[in-house]
Formats: structure tokens, C-alpha cells, sequence
């Protein structure tokens, strides 16, 4: 019988995260399953709460970490758990705010993979508050132009963002309290978050979306890390994709699995707060994409001097 273990990466979102536990609690199949909840250093009660529900369910293990290590890291802390406790037949990596509703999800996972081997799988993610579907993100890697034109318009940005930042500090602070446009944030999520990709169709050799991804035993047994270690928010699905061409790993997507993912579409934003995110997002997706363009530079160059010997 295969077991399939749920990594869980969870920061504050206890609603969330019981549904997702919940839901995955409720499939059923040939197979058994655990679920692994990790804490990011969240710095409310929402450990305590989860500590307390779950207190005797076996199939649930939660560790903590003291502080946030982001997308990246605090998955990593995860799996080196999990590898080093058992290896699984699959595991699932999903966000807390991902829900399972296909009742033979593991039965399906199953199947796709005695018929067609993989070492990343990637499910239809379908952010149904948006109506629109989040995976795969794309079925080839940015070139090194793209990856500097997206690092110098963050930097743009930046710039704007912190001399906005300095007025609203000043003459703004009353008068531009809240931003109440939800028909351009709704617009604004839907550009930035809705696959461009035929999401109806299976896909080999797929960069997939983060929000959800399952690894075999077959990237299990070779690898002692999901993701780069370095990143922060952005570009951890590129960095992966890579790293799969780099040791020729079977990176798919099949739309036979769908999870569905609930993205707030938060309608209204204390001013100085949605300023302070963006910079922050400005910050990390800087850092995020000079570490992949440093990857891929490294990687180019390695494949040109193969080609000349």
C-alpha cells in the first residue's frame, strides 16, 4: 500500500488550516496518509489552537519554528523532518489555504504516477474566489533578459514606492487612509496570478505553481531540499523548474488533480500598510531574482562549455 504524507506550511491562517487538514483528513483511498504542520514563527495563538485540536490524532505531527523563514525555507525545515523520519511514497507540499475536495485525490495521484513516472507532479489549482486557474505557470524558462527586466522594474518601484511612502507620512496621512477599489485589486490579482498556459491538458516539463506541488519517492531518494534556500516570496517555482532541467527530472502537470486554493480578495487596505507590503514584496522579489538570474547565467554557461567540448 502506497502512503502519501501532507506538508503543511502554516503562518496565522488557523481558519485556513483547519480546512485544509480537514480536508485531507476526509480522503480515502489505497493508501495511508500523515499530515506534517509547520508553524512558520507565527506570532499569534494560532500555534496553541492547533496544538490543542490536534492533540490526539495520530496522523498529525506539528513542529514550530521560533521565526518566519519564508516560503522556502520553512518547507525545507519540513521535509528534512519528513526524510529523515521515513521517506513516503509522495508528498504533498501545499499552502494552508489550499482545500482537497476530490475524494479519490490519493487514489489519482496514484495512478497518474504507475502510468507515467514523475519526480514533480502539479495539480489544476484553482483559485475559485477569482474564478481563475493558477497552474502551470509557464512550460519554459525566462531568459536572462526577462529576469533583468523584472529586477529593474522592481527597482523602479521601489524607488516610487518609498517617495510615496515619505509623503504619506507627511501631507497623505489623513486624507489617503484606506484604498477601497475593489474592481482594480480584483484586476490587479487576476493579471498577476492567472496561468497563461493551457491549464485543460497535461503538460511535461512544466514550471508549476508553488501553491501546491507533490514530489515521489523518486526526488526523495536523490535530493535533500525542496527549494532554494536563499529566496523569500518570489521565484522559488523558477529556481525548482531548474533545478529539475539541470538533473533531468520528470516536472509535469496533470489537470486530473485539481485543488482548489482560497485566496482572500481583500477589498480594502490601511494605506500605509499596502505601501509597506509592496516594498517589502520590491525588497524580496530583487533578492529572489538576482539569485535565479545567477543560477541560470551559471547554468547557460555550463551548457556552452559542453557544447564546445
Amino acid at each position: 500500500m502506497y502512503n502519501i504524507y501532507f506538508l503543511i506550511l502554516h503562518y496565522k491562517s488557523l481558519i485556513d488550516t483547519q480546512k485544509c487538514i480537514k480536508s485531507i483528513l476526509a480522503l480515502h483511498g489505497d493508501f495511508t496518509k500523515e499530515i506534517f504542520l509547520i508553524d512558520n514563527g507565527s506570532n499569534d495563538n494560532s500555534l496553541d489552537v492547533l496544538q490543542e485540536l490536534y492533540a490526539g490524532n495520530k496522523l498529525i505531527t506539528i513542529l514550530s519554528l521560533k521565526t518566519n523563514l519564508g516560503f522556502s525555507a520553512g518547507n525545507n525545515f519540513g521535509y528534512k523532518h519528513i526524510i529523515d523520519y521515513n521517506i513516503p511514497d509522495f508528498l504533498v507540499v501545499t499552502n494552508s489555504d489550499i482545500v482537497f475536495r476530490q475524494n479519490d485525490f490519493g487514489n489519482l495521484l496514484i495512478s497518474i504516477y504507475v502510468n507515467n513516472r514523475f519526480d514533480i507532479l502539479g495539480p489544476d489549482i484553482y483559485a475559485y474566489k477569482f474564478g481563475i486557474h493558477q497552474s502551470p505557470i509557464s512550460t519554459q524558462m525566462p531568459s536572462e533578459s526577462d529576469i533583468k527586466t523584472e529586477i529593474r522594474n522592481a527597482k523602479i518601484r521601489k524607488d516610487k514606492l518609498e517617495q510615496q511612502q515619505k509623503r504619506t507620512d507627511s501631507i497623505l496621512e489623513k486624507s489617503l487612509q484606506v484604498i477601497r477599489n475593489s474592481l482594480f485589486i480584483r484586476f490587479y490579482n487576476n493579471r498577476k496570478l492567472k496561468t497563461k498556459v493551457n491549464y485543460r491538458i497535461p503538460h511535461k516539463q512544466a514550471c508549476l505553481n508553488g501553491a501546491c506541488l507533490i514530489f515521489s519517492k523518486d526526488y526523495m531518494q536523490r535530493f535533500d531540499s525542496l527549494f532554494h534556500p536563499e529566496t523569500f516570496l518570489y521565484y522559488e517555482e523558477q529556481l525548482l523548474y531548474l533545478k529539475a532541467i539541470k538533473h533531468n527530472m520528470e516536472i509535469n502537470y496533470d489537470p486530473n488533480l485539481k485543488v482548489y486554493h482560497a485566496i482572500e480578495a481583500s477589498t480594502t487596505y490601511n494605506f500605509r500598510s499596502y505601501l509597506q507590503k509592496k516594498l517589502f514584496q520590491c525588497y524580496h522579489l530583487i533578492n529572489s531574482g538576482n539569485i535565479l538570474l545567477k543560477e541560470l547565467q551559471k547554468y547557460n554557461i555550463s551548457n556552452q562549455h559542453k557544447a564546445e567540448d
